[in-house]
């Protein structure tokens, strides 16, 4: 089974990719609708993967049962989830349809019911809880964010959350694993080309 530190690789990996791209791109045409297919490219795989970093970090510490891992059903409910999300919210993003926000947003809460619900808190109950919390949060705020007008500063509040999210996940999956350091500069090269994407 993967671990939440090696989900984090990836998901730093996709970001910094996708970032590359739609700088690219906004250098070419700032309104560019090709940055929000992008964006929301980006999202369609690494949100599923940040639930399943979530997940792996939820049950790692769980001594009580016979198995540390979660159930392939929630993660499969989960996962699944996730991508439905990004999928409703992109169409909602399209249209400015504030019904499909709504659907998404409801998804989003559903995802993480289920996480919280099933999930087998161990002996780090407090940094379980604190991780889910925050990510909860601020994946919340992206509902919020959406309703801002201004596309520039939209697009700026959504990279700042990504970057957050991102960071307060890592946080913990990295907490007491050496070496971290592959890891450590995929997420600084995120933020270099997240702060670039805010120009």
């Amino acid at each position: 089974m993967l671990t939440a530190l090696q989900v984090e690789t990836a998901v730093n990996f996709i970001a910094a990719f996708v970032y590359t791209k739609s700088i690219a791109e906004y250098k070419k045409n700032p309104k560019s609708k090709t940055i929000l297919q992008l964006r929301y490219a980006d999202w369609v795989f690494t949100t599923p993967l940040l639930l399943l970093s979530l997940s792996l970090f939820l049950f790692k510490y769980d001594k009580s049962s016979k198995t540390e891992e979660p159930p392939r059903w929630l993660l499969g409910l989960t996962l699944s989830a996730a991508v439905a999300m990004c999928v409703v919210g992109y169409r909602a993003e399209l249209n400015r349809d504030v019904r499909l926000a709504g659907v998404s947003f409801v998804v989003l809460v559903a995802a993480f019911a289920m996480l919280s619900t099933h999930a087998t808190y161990g002996i780090n109950l407090h940094e379980q809880l604190t991780a889910y919390l925050i990510v909860a949060f601020l994946w919340c705020c992206y509902g919020f964010v959406w309703f801002m007008k201004n596309e520039q500063k939209r697009r700026i509040a959504y990279n700042s959350i990504d970057l957050l999210s991102k960071f307060s996940l890592l946080r913990f999956t990295s907490k007491n694993v050496r070496p971290i350091g592959t890891t450590a500069k995929l997420f600084c090269f995120h933020i270099i080309l997240s702060a670039r994407s805010m120009l």
